[in-house]
């Protein structure tokens, strides 16, 4: 999605308190390709205080909105996400805090439980908690990759380009292949200067229609007949 700043004019700011007290400012200062209007809700005390004019103060939610000159800055706490996990060896229970934005997207903290004081296992203690303040600063920087399924995907074409087979295929998982024939993907339409030509040239694609299936469902029956006949005389030649 592309974003493009509306005029000063169009655009509107309004600030209210979120269910925890902080104030949120809701930005409507972009709109997409489509000129449907975007709007950002920021964290009024995650703005900068040397944004002191209209402009400074929309350059900055234009860079919020980018992703730029964003790390470290705390998202509302309504989109605050937290998760609980163990280390793989040490069983060691993890704090998986997602509260602030680095790389231009939320990403979480790990933190070892044991290493959070009382007054910092609640939400206003863990925003004043930066990685940075953590005692193990290697467990903090240390990251745990997940081996995902291997998920492959093959695709036999005809040499006319008519007949299209896709095979997919994921960790060790049955296959699952699709079959499609390209003369078959524009379907029947009709065409005219009013509805009744419309509809007469519609019904006469129609009956073309119909007989091109029926030849291309021969042909597929049969390239299955031969498939099957080679099969069989090759499991004849091996018994």
């Amino acid at each position: 999605m592309t974003l493009n700043l509306l005029p000063d004019d169009e655009m509107n700011f309004s600030v209210e308190p979120d269910h925890s007290g902080c104030l949120i400012l809701t930005a409507e200062c972009h709109k997409d390709d489509s000129g449907r209007k975007i709007s950002f809700s920021i964290r009024l005390d995650q703005i900068p205080r040397t944004c002191s004019t209209r402009r400074e103060l929309v350059n900055f939610i234009d860079d919020y909105a980018r992703g730029r000159k964003v790390n470290g800055l705390l998202v509302p706490r309504d989109e605050y996400k937290f998760h609980i996990g163990f280390a793989p060896e040490t069983e060691q229970i993890l704090l998986f805090p997602e509260m602030m934005i680095r790389d231009g997207y939320v990403q979480p903290d790990r933190i070892p439980l044991s290493d959070l004081p009382e007054d910092a296992r609640t939400v206003n203690g863990l925003e004043k908690l930066s990685p940075a303040n953590a005692k193990d600063k290697n467990n903090m920087a240390h990251i745990e990759w997940k081996i995902t399924e291997q998920e492959s995907q093959q695709e036999m074409v005809s040499a006319d380009g008519r007949w299209h087979v896709t095979k997919n295929q994921k960790g060790n998982q049955e296959p699952s292949f699709y079959l499609s024939n390209y003369d078959l993907l524009l379907s029947p339409h009709g065409s005219g200067t009013d509805y009744k030509e419309c509809f007469e040239t519609f019904i006469a694609d129609c009956d073309t229609f119909i007989e091109k299936i029926k030849t291309i469902r021969d042909q597929a029956r049969m390239h299955m007949d031969e498939m099957l006949a080679a099969a069989k005389e090759l499991e004849s030649h091996e018994n």
